[in-house]
């Protein structure tokens, strides 16, 4: 608990307006996401694609896609988002993409937190933590994330901020427990979750408590590519590296596995970064 207590007793007078802050842009990315969604701009892509999902839990118990195939299987295929099935509680109340709306419009706004208290203990000034915070606030590429779809991605938002908060103030638990949920959002965020393990190394000098978060994460990585979300493709590997299934086969020009995108990196690291930044647009898009 001591890891959660306020920075300095000062800070008192800049809570209230700070906690004022989250909730009048909690309810402006809820208006965006709802307004949005009965505007009839979601898409069965994004949108729908969660809904229904999270509906196949309460109905057919797992995840459930019939979106991008013919035949239904379960999602974590295609996506290792088990997040979602906390949601589940919320639709056996009243299956609605409200839910998503609110909840993502609620990870976005309370992150500001974790980041008013990192910045406060950075800089130990009042207004240049609340003005820190606001920044994140009114970043276009966080509005932007407000006003597009429902991605469970964005629930990770918070505890990303709180285990940065955790490596700053030397609290090794609260590291675990926000790593712990952010492993729940998405396939790739073991690599997120090692670099926290790192950070830890880095700020602390403690080796054993930074290669157990290392090896979380470089576990997680591994059994979630290698063979959890096989075994929930319906065609018995990570869709992303299938061939011939069109925009789905997003990756099958660096390597059809994991092994094989990590050697492409090692033998053509200039064609690969060539092919990225000039073929594709990416210099275009860094620039924007």
């Amino acid at each position: 608990m001591k890891c959660l207590r306020k920075i300095h007793d000062s800070f008192e007078t800049y809570d209230l307006s700070m906690c004022l802050l989250i909730f009048v842009f909690f309810l402006f990315f809820f208006f965006l996401g709802w307004s949005r969604h009965y505007g009839f701009l979601t898409s069965i892509n994004d949108m729908g694609h969660y809904d229904q999902a999270i509906w196949g839990i309460t109905k057919k118990g797992f995840l459930l896609n019939t979106t991008l195939f013919n035949i239904p299987f379960n999602k974590l295929g295609f996506h290792f988002d088990p997040v979602l099935y906390l949601f589940s509680p919320l639709y056996y109340l009243k299956p609605t993409v409200n839910w998503l709306i609110l909840v993502q419009a609620l990870a976005l706004s309370v992150s500001a937190w974790p980041i008013y208290r990192l910045a406060g203990h950075y800089t130990q000034n009042l207004t240049a933590s609340f003005l820190w915070s606001a920044a994140y606030l009114t970043n276009p590429f966080l509005v932007n994330a407000a006003t597009w779809d429902f991605h469970p991605l964005t629930l990770a938002v918070p505890f990303v901020a709180y285990a940065v908060l955790a490596i700053e103030r030397k609290c090794f638990y609260p590291l675990l427990l926000s790593c712990s949920f952010i492993l729940l959002c998405k396939e790739h965020f073991g690599l997120m979750v090692s670099g926290f393990g790192l950070l830890w190394l880095l700020k602390h000098k403690e080796i054993g408590k930074s290669f157990f978060i290392v090896g979380i994460g470089a576990v997680h990585f591994i059994l979630v590519f290698k063979y959890l979300m096989p075994f929930f493709s319906p065609t018995g590997e990570h869709l992303m590296l299938s061939k011939d299934l069109g925009q789905l086969s997003r990756y099958t020009w660096l390597g059809n596995s994991i092994s094989e995108i990590f050697l492409s990196f090692i033998k053509n690291p200039y064609t690969i970064i060539r092919i990225a930044l000039i073929e594709m647009g990416g210099m275009r898009y860094l620039l924007l």
